[in-house]
């Protein structure tokens, strides 16, 4: 997959906080965060992005966060960039039943920031 087409920088508020995964090996915080506000939007129309996204953060590897961020809770303000998957593209997984997704939110095309750190 292209990982420099749709690349979002957003911030909004961590709605629901689901339970770790584990896919392939490898981990991920499974989050939906709301009240979306856009601050950049390359390859994508920032007036789409919808004020709800699924967001699959993987963690704990050398292709995802180098360490997990800590104190992730349900109702904290986040600051997340990464690739946007529209709903139309985005496809049923753990966790998610086929909302508009937000990943890649790692090196080298995304971050996440929380209470001030900034992991990549």
């Amino acid at each position: 997959m292209e990982t420099t087409k749709n690349v979002i920088h957003v911030t909004g508020s961590i709605k629901e906080r689901e339970k770790d995964v584990e896919i392939k090996g490898v981990m991920h915080y499974h989050l939906l965060i709301n009240n979306i506000s856009v601050i950049h939007a390359s390859g994508v129309e920032a007036s789409t992005i919808p004020e709800e996204l699924f967001c699959a953060i993987r963690y704990g590897d050398n292709e995802g966060l180098g360490e997990p961020i800590s104190g992730l809770e349900s109702g904290n303000p986040i600051e997340l960039q990464g690739v946007y998957i529209d709903k139309n593209h985005a496809y049923p997984s753990i966790g998610n039943p086929g909302d508009p997704v937000l990943h890649f939110t790692h090196h080298p095309v995304g971050f996440v920031i929380y209470n001030g750190k900034r992991y990549e």
